[in-house]
């Protein structure tokens, strides 16, 4: 076992720090922007921003915080979805409150490709990357098509709106390489969805590595949602770490 203190360096714990400020910021920057938006609901019936917060423990002796930011509206048409993930390191019960590993993905998306071809859903979409302190920074190009599903609904005659989105970004920076994903919204129940991803990476270093993280969501107040996750990463196995692990936590809307 590792002292408590052998890994906290002055460099790490500043690292934290900026984080927190980041994340704290982004939080209520964003609360602000909501409130904005829904004084010029009437002006404007796109959604207003929104922040949703959680925090899991994971099966593997690690918690993780992740902050996801959603619908957020730039000039020229783009809107931005994103999220800032901060992990402990694997397998070190001790120090599992540490939070020293951090994985960032934001998708700029703009509509005009579907205007064009009149395909209502359809977007190009530019993703940005950056994980510390390993895989460094990356941009993926390429478009998204986002469609909407009825799933029926437990107990009730009528049905719940759901959608899913398919994503192809055959290319990225940094060496040959890219991306196929599907994205999903899975409600069951008014109280109870499924949400999550399957993504097929590929390059040249990795080949073909799945990877793919369900979700099952339980609301157990106004804002508040008991969440159960599955989680597999091919590449964290190509690198060393375990790719396979449960986790259980709680996530907050804001």
């Amino acid at each position: 076992m590792k002292p408590l203190n052998s890994h906290k360096t002055w460099s790490d714990k500043m690292h934290r720090v900026i984080i927190s400020v980041i994340l704290s910021q982004l939080i209520s920057i964003t609360i602000l922007l909501n409130s904005a938006s829904a004084d010029d609901s009437k002006k404007d019936s796109k959604p207003p921003p929104n922040v949703v917060m959680q925090y899991i423990f994971d099966d593997r002796d690690f918690n993780s915080l992740a902050v996801y930011v959603s619908t957020l509206r730039f000039p020229l048409g783009i809107s931005v979805w994103g999220f800032t993930e901060v992990n402990a390191d694997q397998d070190d019960a001790v120090h599992r409150f540490d939070l020293t590993r951090t994985f960032s993905e934001f998708r700029f998306s703009h509509n005009g490709l579907g205007d064009i071809l009149n395909v209502k859903g359809l977007v190009a979409q530019i993703e940005y990357n950056d994980i510390t302190p390993r895989a460094g920074q990356l941009l993926r190009f390429g478009i998204a098509y986002r469609h909407n599903l009825k799933i029926p609904q437990l107990g009730s005659v009528g049905g719940l709106s759901g959608w899913l989105q398919w994503r192809a970004h055959p290319y990225q920076t940094g060496g040959s390489g890219g991306q196929a994903s599907l994205i999903y919204f899975l409600p069951f129940h008014k109280k109870a969805f499924i949400s999550g991803w399957l993504d097929l990476n590929y390059s040249e270093k990795f080949r073909r590595k799945w990877v793919f993280g369900p979700f099952l969501n339980l609301k157990i107040g106004e804002r508040s949602w008991l969440v159960l996750r599955y989680n597999y990463n091919g590449i964290e196995d190509a690198i060393g770490l375990d790719g396979t692990g449960w986790g259980l936590g709680l996530r907050v809307d804001f």
